[in-house]
């Protein structure tokens, strides 16, 4: 809808395709009429009541001026019935149906039938008739009957007009209107002009941009004004070219100032660039200096930290070294005295015989190796498993830190397992890649793709051999994935026919593996898609396994460097649409089952490739991505922009430390860039949970309790951590110190125990944000894994969601019995009429529902802060405030309770809590059912 100005009145057009038509789209932004100087040309000649026919009226731009502005009649005729329906609404809205006639049909120089010979969405008023069959009516303007008199007719009828005017030739010699007629080019204006001479008109004027020409009848143009009329268009001519010759030399001499101003603008863009230039050098050698600083001073505390441990070692060493002088002085007077006795001098004989047992060579130990690059597996070798475990468990590894933990008491298969593809013209490359890797794996599986026998250098144990022609046929590079789920369970490693891979291959995946906590696929070879997705060649960033990096979260790995465990992930090969394109499809598998990908830190060189054979895979791709764009664009990248691995990366972001990151050589930055990353991506961060951590003398248990939280499924919530060390004096600050170093802990030390009313208090207040989901967490207990995960769910499932709470099990896994209230109850208010508190853990709440607790609710009768039944002072005022609807019991366990505990509340009060929840939950002034 567009509101129209002219001449000082105003009248509204309703324009359905103002995005697309170009007329539409100039009448919505100009609210001016289209074409308006030949409109008021129309205007001047028309009395109020004149009957006009608007012949091609498109979506009424010319009916609406005359009905409306200038009062005139008005037969519109338009072919496209979406247009007409516009007009008609138009004609409505402004009140003006009664001055017009809407016929939907076209016209031409005899009946018949027509359609549009094609669709032009951008300009509707540019759509063509082809006659002879069709949709469309088409008559002639003689044979509509219309009763007279026409005062002026208007027509644009693309390329038509010529044959309009002979079909209403008797209608015009009758009523003798002024005609305003559109001709496209030269040719159709000759054959108007002709018509026009023949019918006794003459050419009067032109307007618009799309030459639209008024004839007069000649008998209303004298001779005297005819001649005027041709003397003043050779005045307007001489102007015009007078015009156009001042505006070509003003137009010359812009072009060289603005030639001079580009030079001006280039020299200083270079000045700008090379100012920009040794900004990034300082701004690197500042970083540089900076990093060095911070190293240094990192050095230094480590130094402290372990002059500090030496010297307890040290002390530790003098005490045990005192202990053990004395001990041995007591040995040798023992010694002493057995030497001098009988007994001793009647054993000679017997010791002298076990003397010379001992001088006899021992067996020699069975040294299992690993075979060099090139080098064929021993016989009997038991492979690599207890080999990469040892290289594990010595600290003779990368040096890096997990960057995720696992549980290590959750039983793991640890067969190795190593799956490839092949085909004949890598033949030659079989012998050192399967020297390579046979040593490291408890089994090697090798697809043959197009091969008749089996190749010598896989005859042997732990090969396991299936020939492509005897089972799924020529398979490509799927051919590794072929039957996975009927090899053992345990470590699934990936591999290609052409790479070189090190000793310690398998080694460093299975590190990689652990080190993101068995959550994730890992691999040598990353990449991260970047917009626009124009190519699946040219548009990414790539990880490449021969050079230096940084391990990163990516959307897809190559598979020939790839691994992962199978209780994280076994592959499915049933998902993979084509061959030849393995890495899309398996990370599409990926990404829709909730996998993330990561690409592992390794140096330049470890991993290099063997001289090319054959035309490869990548090769051909490289020619021509064009199938592969378009499966990224349809299959791959809708399961990316649901994937994991946006979730992941924000989450350890919010986890962890940039320092810990660090140590774990993880590159955040990349794991959170590209076209599915956080820039592109409609994030949907509008979940974040805030968890309220708060204990006292928790040392035991407080690195449990902190470690709970990295274990927590990723997701698309915000996360941050809050601690409260009420006061304690057993080393639970220092564990909490400790874990800061890794974790992104906004942590407080009370100076005295105060309770953990006020605890809370402190850490919920500090809280803004109305809207973040408060986790109360004590320091001796812990989350489980889903726990936030699940609360996830819950909050977007239901927007009316302010508070859940309750169930839990203890350390040794029984789950609370206790029960929950139904929302009716919580309605009636019961929850302050009983003798059992069921809002048990896990608690959770909005932080806009705390803005109404007051420091009463958290004090005992004595004006205290609560020691005990601190979680009922809190919930209550909290529940008050909400109906049945608002809150939301979990019957799943979410929670380790750490029941029974010495220091507990119940051991350290017993029959005194029976008295504080009575006062609380019956003093009518704490109550806050108003809300």
């Amino acid at each position: 809808m567009a509101g129209i100005e002219a001449d000082g009145r105003r009248y509204e057009l309703v324009l359905p395709n103002a995005a697309e038509d170009h007329i539409q789209k100039l009448l919505m932004q100009t609210g001016r009429p289209y074409e308006l100087g030949m409109l008021q040309d129309m205007h001047a000649r028309l009395a109020p009541g004149d009957l006009v026919l608007d012949i091609g009226a498109n979506v009424g731009n010319h009916t609406l001026y005359l009905a409306c502005v200038a009062g005139a009649r008005v037969i519109a005729f338009e072919p496209n019935r979406d247009l007409c329906a516009a007009m008609a609404a138009s004609l409505a809205r402004n009140g003006v149906e009664d001055r017009v006639s809407l016929r939907v049909l076209g016209l031409g120089e005899t009946a018949s039938r027509a359609h549009f010979a094609e669709a032009v969405p951008q300009n509707l008023g540019t759509q063509a008739l082809a006659l002879g069959a069709g949709e469309i009516e088409v008559a002639t303007l003689d044979g509509l009957g219309i009763e007279g008199p026409v005062r002026a007719i208007k027509l644009d009828v693309e390329g038509m007009e010529a044959a309009v005017l002979r079909g209403g030739a008797a209608l015009i010699a009758r009523d003798r209107p002024v005609l305003y007629v559109e001709a496209m080019d030269e040719p159709t204006f000759r054959e108007i002009s002709i018509w026009a001479q023949d019918a006794g008109y003459t050419h009067w004027e032109t307007f618009n941009a799309t030459p639209t020409h008024l004839f007069r009848p000649a008998e209303t143009v004298s001779v005297d004004a005819r001649l005027e009329r041709l003397a003043a268009r050779e005045v307007i001519r001489e102007y015009r070219a007078t015009v156009r010759d001042e505006a070509r030399r003003r137009a010359q001499a812009e072009a060289r100032e603005t030639a001079a101003l580009e030079a001006e603008l280039a020299a200083r863009r270079e000045r700008i660039e090379a100012l920009v230039a040794e900004l990034a050098e300082r701004r690197e050698a500042a970083e540089a200096w900076e990093a060095e600083r911070k190293a240094a001073a990192e050095a230094a505390r480590r130094q402290e930290r372990q002059i500090l441990k030496l010297g307890a070692h040290v002390a530790r060493a003098q005490s045990d070294f005192d202990k053990l002088l004395k001990y041995g002085q007591t040995l040798e007077a023992r010694h002493r005295a057995v030497l001098e006795s009988e007994t001793w001098r009647a054993m000679e004989p017997a010791r002298r015989l076990l003397q010379r047992l001992r001088r006899r060579p021992p067996p020699p130990a069975f040294k299992p190796r690993l075979g060099a690059p090139g080098e064929a597996a021993p016989k009997g070798a038991p492979g690599a498993t207890a080999e990469w475990r040892r290289w594990r468990d010595d600290g003779s590894g990368s040096g890096r830190v997990p960057l995720l933990p696992f549980d290590a008491t959750v039983p793991r298969a640890e067969t190795v397992t190593v799956f490839m593809a092949t085909y004949p013209a890598r033949r030659a490359n079989l012998p050192a890649v399967v020297a390579a890797l046979l040593p490291q794996c408890d089994l090697l599986s090798v697809y043959l793709n197009e091969f008749d026998a089996v190749p010598d250098c896989l005859k042997a144990e732990r090969i396991r051999v299936t020939l492509g022609r005897d089972a799924a046929g020529d398979l490509k590079d799927n051919g590794k994935f072929f039957d996975v789920a009927a090899h053992p369970e345990g470590y699934h490693v990936f591999v290609d026919d052409d790479l070189v891979y090190p000793p310690d291959y398998v080694a460093r995946l299975v590190e990689g593996i652990r080190a993101f906590g068995y959550r994730a696929i890992v691999g040598f070879h990353g990449t991260t898609y970047l917009e626009p997705l124009a190519s699946y060649i040219k548009n990414r960033a790539v990880l490449p396994y021969f050079a230096a990096s940084r391990s990163a979260l990516v959307d897809q790995l190559g598979t020939g460097t790839t691994g992962y465990h199978s209780s994280t992930f076994t592959v499915d090969r049933t998902a993979f649409e084509t061959t030849g394109i393995a890495d899309l499809w398996f990370a599409r598998d990926a990404a829709a089952r909730g996998v993330p990908l990561a690409a592992l830190e390794r140096p330049a060189g470890w991993l290099h490739s063997m001289e090319e054979t054959g035309d490869t895979l990548f090769r051909q791709a490289e020619r021509d991505d064009s199938l592969q764009t378009q499966l990224l664009r349809d299959r791959l990248a809708p399961a990316l922009r649901e994937g994991p691995r946006l979730r992941l990366a924000r989450f350890l972001r919010d986890l962890y430390t940039p320092a810990h990151l660090a140590r774990a050589g993880f590159d955040l930055e990349h794991s959170l860039a590209g076209a599915f990353g956080e820039g592109a991506e409609a994030a949907r961060r509008d979940l974040h949970f805030a968890v309220i951590v708060t204990g006292w003398n928790c040392a035991g248990f407080a690195e449990a309790c902190l470690e709970s939280l990295e274990r927590q499924i990723p997701g698309d919530y915000g996360l941050e951590i809050h601690v409260y060390d009420d006061g304690s004096d057993d080393g639970t600050w220092a564990a909490i110190e400790r874990r800061a170093e890794v974790l992104n802990i906004r942590a407080l030390r009370g100076t005295r125990n105060m309770g953990p009313a006020f605890a809370r208090d402190a850490l919920i207040r500090s809280i803004a944000e109305p809207d973040t989901i408060c986790v109360l967490l004590d320091l001796d207990d812990r989350l489980l894994p889903q726990a936030l995960a699940r609360l996830e769910d819950l909050y977007r499932a239901d927007p009316e969601l302010w508070m859940t709470y309750g169930n839990w099990q203890n350390q040794t896994g029984v789950v609370n019995a206790e029960g929950f209230y139904t929302p009716e109850e919580i309605d009636a208010r019961a929850y302050r009429q009983g003798e059992v508190f069921k809002f048990t853990a896990l608690r959770t709440f909005r932080r806009f529902l705390y803005d109404r607790v007051a420091p009463e609710h958290l004090k005992d009768a004595e004006g205290g802060w609560l020691r005990h039944c601190s979680d009922v002072g809190l919930m209550l005022p909290l529940v008050d405030q909400c109906a049945g609807r608002n809150i939301r019991a979990i019957d799943e366990p979410l929670y380790v309770y750490n029941q029974y505990r010495a220091s507990g509340t119940q051991k350290r009060f017993g029959t005194k809590k029976k008295e504080t929840f009575r006062y609380l939950r019956d003093n009518r002034a704490l109550f806050r059912f108003d809300a």
